[in-house]
């Protein structure tokens, strides 16, 4: 079964149809109806539909209480349902006209011209009293009311076409059609007031709003922004959609279509661009793009209606401005006071904004950059500088940490021996300071010289018997941190291992006799001494020998025993 929709627009001459969802063809008769008064066609409506369909079909009236009304009336057989629906903004006239009055005082503009009576002829007690009409002769009315269809005048000469509403006590809701240009609408008693208001609300107030917008209109022409789209909301049937200015586009640039609606309350329907030369700009969806210099009309369609509501001029131009930016300094870190330089390149290279390239930084208070991408460093924390053009932007994390101010070395001496060496590390203060380049001297290079290992790390060599003092200082000599260093012969290291083996085994002899002659002071005395040479032992050869450590608990275990043994004695 097809399905017509029909939206009667009671302001002016702009209705739509559509059939099953889609826009008729503009060749199609009913077509040519919906830019002409709604009584000039509607007596041929449902024989031109049922003509083109060549079937039966539904119906759905989108209009005001009239044309509801009116259109269940002329219903045919050809027509199996018919459904009505309010218009979206359906706003009564009467509303309305105070809306437009209201806005007329707002510019000082005069719209009681507007307001006519409605001119009916009446046979009889109608029940028009309280309503703005005026009694005229049956040639120049527009509303014709009689009690039986035989008092009806026929072949009028003027005022064409006519609604004559003739009482039926059937209670049918007929229109019948009559050859001189007058709608006969059949309706009982009850129903009779109820369609007086309906077609006075229809043609008479509609009316009026009509001509109130149409004066406002010539005496401001130049009416833009909220205001205007208030005035073009008066006779709309539906928001009303706005599109921004668009102007121009670069080539290669998009948008998406800028338009908004009024009443701001209703959600914003579909729109569509069609442009009417292909090749200059491509629509998808509710983007346009340009793609070849020129310009071109592009017309704006408001969910799937056939005639655009609105149409713009664009026009597409080719732009030698900078499309992208490459950072080419990778990362930065800087120590307060500290200064950089950015690298950056774009593309193209001859852009003409290339000299307007904007840095940017955030948060302030932590880097400062020039035009020239000079960067300063103010505190310590992280900031994120933006590089940006028209068109092209990019950016970059800049960490900064806190100025140097001491170093320091994880050895404050060292004493060893001829051929040792000793791995040592340094250290910025404060905590979180960036380390700064070093570099070593020695005092007395044929004592003790500082090396760099293959891993980075460093360590000092005791090359020869005497005393040296080994600097780190910072690359710019500002800086620095010294370690002394003490070289014996390695002969005397031998002697001075010996002589602490012989303590050491004394003092652990001593001990156990001791123990076993419960002399328990002297006990602890002799293991504590045991222990403690061979702690120094093992200090002074940085080595771990079976028998020190064997010995150290032997050492440990008596010194336990013999302070058990005093606490127990």
């Amino acid at each position: 079964m097809h399905h017509l929709t029909l939206t009667v627009n009671p302001y002016k001459a702009d209705h739509s149809i559509t059939l099953n969802g889609k826009p008729v063809s503009v060749y199609s008769e009913l077509s040519n109806f919906m830019k002409e008064p709604v009584l000039n066609w509607a007596c041929r409506f449902f024989e031109t539909a049922e003509r083109e369909i060549n079937a039966d079909f539904d119906l759905t009236v989108i209009g005001d209480s009239f044309a509801r009304k009116f259109f269940r009336g002329l219903q045919t057989a050809s027509c199996r349902t018919f459904t009505e629906k309010p218009l979206t903004l359906s706003t009564g006239a009467v509303e309305l006209l105070e809306a437009a009055m209201q806005l007329g005082e707002l510019y000082s503009i005069d719209l009681a011209d507007c307001i006519e009576n409605f001119p009916v002829y009446s046979k009889g007690d109608t029940g028009t009293g309280h309503f703005p009409v005026a009694f005229v002769s049956p040639e120049d009315a527009f509303l014709l009311m009689a009690e039986t269809e035989n008092q009806i005048p026929e072949r009028f000469g003027r005022v064409t076409p006519k609604i004559a509403i003739v009482m039926d006590s059937s209670g049918d809701n007929r229109v019948i059609y009559r050859p001189d240009g007058v709608y006969l609408w059949h309706l009982d008693k009850e129903a009779q007031t109820q369609a007086v208001a309906d077609i006075l609300e229809s043609f008479c107030y509609s009316g009026w709003v009509t001509r109130a917008v149409q004066m406002f209109s010539q005496a401001a022409p130049t009416l833009t922004g909220k205001d205007a789209l208030q005035l073009q909301a008066l006779t709309a049937v539906s928001p009303v959609i706005h599109v921004e200015k668009i102007g121009e586009i670069h080539m290669g640039g998009s948008l998406q279509i800028p338009y908004t609606g009024y009443p701001p309350a209703f959600p914003l329907p579909e729109v569509t661009a069609v442009p009417v030369v292909d090749g200059i700009v491509a629509v998808s969806g509710g983007t346009i793009t340009g793609i070849r210099e020129g310009c071109v009309d592009v017309d704006f369609f408001c969910n799937g209606e056939p005639s655009p509501f609105d149409r713009q001029r664009i026009r597409v131009f080719r732009e030698n401005y900078v499309q992208s930016i490459q950072m080419q300094t990778e990362s930065l870190h800087l120590a307060v006071g500290q200064t950089g330089q950015l690298q950056i390149r774009c593309t193209p290279e001859d852009a003409d904004d290339a000299h307007e390239i904007a840095f940017l930084a955030e948060p302030e208070g932590i880097v400062a950059v020039d035009e020239a991408g000079r960067v300063t460093a103010l505190g310590s924390g992280q900031a994120r500088i933006t590089v940006k053009s028209r068109r092209a932007q990019t950016d970059m994390t800049v960490c900064v940490v806190p100025e140097t101010t001491k170093l320091r070395l994880s050895r404050e001496n060292i004493r060893g021996y001829v051929g040792q060496t000793f791995p040592v590390s340094v250290q910025a203060e404060p905590e979180g300071a960036e380390l700064p380049q070093c570099r070593w001297i020695t005092s007395d290079s044929n004592t003790a010289v500082a090396e760099t290992a293959e891993d980075g790390s460093f360590r000092i060599r005791a090359v020869g018997v005497g005393s040296a003092t080994v600097t780190c200082l910072s690359h710019d000599g500002s800086l620095k941190a010294v370690c002394p260093v003490h070289v014996e012969s390695t002969f005397d290291a031998d002697a001075r291992e010996d002589k602490r083996k012989l303590q050491f085994f004394a003092a652990l002899a001593c001990g156990a006799m001791f123990a076993l002659n419960g002399a328990s002071v002297l006990q602890v005395l002799a293991a504590g001494t045991a222990a403690v040479q061979s702690l120094h032992i093992h200090e002074d050869h940085k080595t771990d020998r079976p028998w020190m450590k064997w010995g150290s608990w032997g050492a440990v275990a008596l010194l336990i025993h013999g302070a058990v043994s005093m606490l127990f004695r």
